[in-house]
């Protein structure tokens, strides 16, 4: 603004300079200026204001952009905020909704394992229904029916065998001819009892035969605590309440 002033002083000035001189040449003038200081400033300025008008509207479209950018921000930064906190709120939801899924199914798993079942085959010398021998024993592999890890431990019971477990490489090269291709199939091994000590379901003994997928046993989660196999991958284990197909033995040997 004190730019504009003296802008506007020196053109009064001048102004008033040129009544003078053209006042003094008669050849040259246009007029006669008996009062040049008001005549000629008043012209100046009636030439000049409109100028000094679109000025002061754009400064005043400059600080109306300024303020509208400001609001802008501080409306951005309010809406971050809120996006922040609403997802720190969601993480927390999604745990306490994975805890208590945790807690609920480790509340199933119990009242499944106490409910009354067989817990030993029945004694007999015939081949159940199903059951096929394969290398040395008798198998039988689920196609089509898919249960959880303690669902087909009780189904291999009442089908007259054990969730099986493989006891070396030549039977475990055997049965993986019999599986079909993306099946996974649960075993009568799982370390429920102590982390990393793999028992047979069958004999209660250490499982004598392991041969682990790359990068298993992983114990994902700390749930992952029964073991299956596919034809490809060979052993991993999973939590126990994944449905899968599975695979029966006769006998408790192993």
């Amino acid at each position: 603004m004190h730019k504009l002033g003296t802008f506007f002083l020196s053109a009064l000035v001048a102004c008033n300079l040129y009544g003078i001189v053209t006042s003094q040449d008669e050849t040259c003038s246009v007029c006669v200026l008996k009062d040049a200081p008001t005549q000629c400033g008043a012209y100046c300025f009636g030439v000049l204001q409109p100028l000094g008008d679109k000025i002061e509207s754009i400064q005043k479209q400059i600080k109306l952009q300024v303020t509208t950018h400001k609001t802008t921000l501080t409306i951005l930064d309010t809406m971050q905020k809120n996006t922040q906190e609403v997802q720190k709120e969601m993480l927390k939801f999604l745990d306490q909704i994975k805890l208590e899924t945790n807690e609920r199914l480790d509340r199933i798993e119990a009242m499944i394992e106490r409910r009354p079942v067989v817990t030993e085959a029945p004694k007999t010398n015939i081949i159940p229904p199903g059951f096929e021998r394969i290398g040395a024993r008798y198998f039988y592999i689920e196609e089509e029916i898919q249960k959880s890890w303690i669902d087909a431990k009780f189904f291999c019971l009442e089908k007259g065998g054990y969730l099986a477990a493989i006891q070396n490489q030549e039977e475990f090269d055997a049965i993986v001819l019999k599986l079909k291709e993306n099946h996974r199939y649960w075993l009568g091994i799982n370390d429920r009892s102590v982390e990393g000590v793999y028992l047979s379901e069958a004999s209660g003994n250490m499982a004598p035969f392991l041969k682990w997928f790359a990068g298993d046993p992983d114990n994902r989660e700390n749930y992952e605590n029964c073991v299956g196999i596919t034809i490809s991958k060979g052993m991993a284990d999973w939590p126990c309440w994944f449905a899968f197909n599975f695979i029966c033995s006769l006998d408790n040997t192993v």
